[in-house]
């Protein structure tokens, strides 16, 4: 296994994403942590503008499930804040 290996992580995620996908539901609070994940790798990767739309729809899903004070609401928060900071 080798650190920082961003294709196979994203390959995990995309697994992962693939089969919430099948069940239908793309909605599902898990979706947010997929979606995190993979912002947060695209990061790592330097694709900033992929990584901001994922961050995004991670909140999107979260404002669904969450209230707007809850903590992991605030971690795709500081992720989009990380992007805007960084570009």
């Amino acid at each position: 296994m080798e650190k920082n290996d961003f294709n196979e992580a994203t390959k995990c995620y995309n697994t992962a994403m693939d089969c919430y996908k099948r069940a239908n539901a793309t909605n599902h609070p898990f979706m947010a942590s997929l979606y995190h994940g993979i912002a947060r790798t695209q990061c790592a990767q330097k694709q900033y503008t992929n990584a901001l739309n994922n961050y995004q729809r991670s909140l999107d899903i979260q404002k669904q499930h969450l209230t707007s004070n809850h903590p992991d609401m605030a971690t795709n928060l500081i992720g989009i804040g990380d992007v805007y900071r960084i570009v």
